[in-house]
């Protein structure tokens, strides 16, 4: 069962690939910060999947869990910063001197 859904999530990585490989996007911070966050997150989904995947005889349960809060908190940071963050809160996570 588990292999037949990770087959079904192939198409749906392959759509958001190309979303994220050549985004159409304004260079607004805002935008590229959540861009980042977004992209993030949708490249832990690839690293669970493969290891997921039972094509070697052997899974990675527990690392591939280990991802699933670093995806939570890139989805919810992402979306806080598209929709809700002001500019002044962008502007400092923007700023390369700080460690926040």
């Amino acid at each position: 069962m588990l292999k037949e859904e990770i087959e079904k999530g192939d198409e749906d990585e392959r759509w958001l690939a190309t979303v994220f490989d050549d985004p159409v996007v304004s260079t607004a911070d805002r935008n590229i910060l959540a861009i980042a966050l977004l992209s993030q997150a949708h490249e832990h989904c690839v690293a669970v999947r493969h290891l997921c995947q039972n094509d070697t005889g052997s899974t990675m349960f527990g690392s591939a869990c280990a991802l699933l809060r670093p995806i939570f908190e890139c989805l919810i940071r992402g979306t806080w910063v598209f929709v809700c963050a002001t500019d002044e809160q962008i502007a400092v996570r923007m700023d390369p001197d700080n460690d926040d």
